[in-house]
C-alpha cells in the first residue's frame, strides 16, 4: 500500500440507498518508491465509522470506459417470464390470483453485464415492486415498476371496516372487524409467522416477534381477503 486518501480517516459521508456518490481526489505519490505506475490500482472500502465494519470494497480499472446501458433484457415472475415484457417499457400491472398472500418474486437480467440490478420488493399486497438498473458508469439509470393488484371484486368496503391499532405497535395489536376470520401474519420475506384459524378475540400478542414490517392477512366469510401492513417496534 502506497497511500491512504485523503488520509487514514478516509472521507465521511452520508450515503442514500440507490443514489450514486462521487468523490474526486488528487494524490501526490512522490517519495513512495513506486517501481512501476502500471502496477498500481485504487482500492475503495465502505466502512462504518463507529464499528469499523467494512460493508463493501472494490478496485479501479485504469482509463476504463463503462457502459451506459441501463435496461433489463428479461424480467421473471416466480421463475416465469413476465408477460409482455419489453426492455423499453418500465411500468407493469399484474393481477394476482384471488387469495394470494405472498408477494411474488421478481428477478431481472440486465442487457449489459456491467449493469447493477437492485430489486426492492413490495411488503404488502396490493403493492409495487421496483427494479432499479444502474449502468456500468453508475450514472445512467432506469427504474421498472411492477404493480400487484387484486382481481376485480376485491372488497374495499370490507377492508376499511377492519380496524387495527396501534400501528406501529410494541406488542399488542387490537383487531376489530375480523370476528371468526382466519388471521395470518407474514414477515417481509413472505414467511408465515403466526396463524389463527378462528379469530374470536380483540387482541393479538406480537411481543415475541422480531422488530420489523409485517402483513396481516384476514380471510373472512365468503372468501373475502383483506391485507394490511403493520410495524412491530
Amino acid at each position: 500500500m502506497m497511500k491512504m486518501v485523503p488520509n487514514a480517516e478516509g472521507t465521511t459521508t452520508n450515503l442514500t440507498d440507490r443514489v450514486p456518490f462521487t468523490i474526486n481526489e488528487t494524490v501526490d505519490l512522490a517519495g513512495t518508491h513506486i517501481e512501476e505506475f502500471t502496477d498500481l490500482i485504487v482500492g475503495i472500502f465502505i466502512q462504518n465509522n463507529s464499528t469499523r465494519e467494512v460493508f463493501q470494497s472494490t478496485y479501479s480499472n485504469e482509463n476504463a470506459v463503462y457502459s451506459e446501458e441501463a435496461r433489463l433484457s428479461e424480467l421473471t415472475l416466480n421463475g416465469s417470464p413476465l408477460p409482455a415484457f419489453n426492455p423499453d417499457v418500465f411500468d407493469y400491472d399484474v393481477v394476482l390470483p384471488s387469495g394470494t398472500s405472498i408477494v411474488p418474486v421478481l428477478e431481472g437480467n440486465a442487457v449489459n453485464e456491467e449493469a447493477t440490478v437492485i430489486i426492492v420488493p413490495s411488503v404488502t399486497l396490493p403493492g409495487t415492486t421496483t427494479i432499479d438498473v444502474f449502468a456500468g458508469n453508475l450514472i445512467a439509470h432506469n427504474t421498472y415498476t411492477v404493480n400487484f393488484q387484486f382481481p376485480v371484486g376485491y372488497d374495499e368496503t370490507t377492508a376499511e371496516a377492519v380496524r387495527m391499532y396501534p400501528n406501529p405497535t410494541h406488542g399488542n395489536l387490537n383487531l376489530f372487524g375480523a370476528s371468526h376470520a382466519k388471521v395470518s401474519l407474514f414477515n417481509s420475506l413472505g414467511i408465515e409467522v403466526k396463524t389463527i384459524d378462528d379469530f374470536v378475540a380483540n387482541t393479538i400478542d406480537l411481543s415475541t416477534l422480531p422488530k420489523g414490517i409485517y402483513v396481516v392477512r384476514i380471510e373472512k366469510t365468503g372468501q373475502t381477503v383483506i391485507q394490511k401492513k403493520i410495524i412491530v417496534l
